[in-house]
């Protein structure tokens, strides 16, 4: 049975982080595809129309089939090292989570700005 307004999510292809054992811990949980790779900083050609995991600003985000937020709060006398899976599991913020996004063209008409304080 599938429950209304949840999409159907197929794994992780592509994996965005500069941390090996983030792929492990993705394997661990299911969410990668054998075939998947790992790549350091994306770039347009590579996530279009993949599903993708990582952190991605939404300009490379909108590009994908499927976009897999994964968020890590290092600390930071941590950054540039090597984790294990523990502090992986340790660091993770929350589940991922899977979104569709699409970028659409803003219309001025409707758009919210906020003065306050300008």
């Amino acid at each position: 049975m599938r429950i209304p307004g949840r999409m159907k999510t197929k794994k992780i292809e592509v994996v965005v982080t500069r941390h090996d054992k983030l792929l492990l811990y993705l394997w661990d949980i299911g969410l990668v595809e054998p075939t998947a790779y790992v790549i350091g900083h994306a770039f347009p050609e590579d996530v279009e129309g993949k599903h993708v995991g990582g952190i991605l600003p939404h300009a490379i985000s909108c590009l994908c089939k499927q976009y897999t937020e994964i968020q890590l709060r290092i600390p930071q006398e941590l950054w540039g090292t090597d984790l294990t899976i523990e502090q992986i599991k340790q660091f993770m913020v929350g589940e991922p989570v899977t979104y569709k996004v699409r970028r659409v063209k803003a219309n001025p008409h409707t758009a919210i700005t906020h003065t306050k304080g300008i």
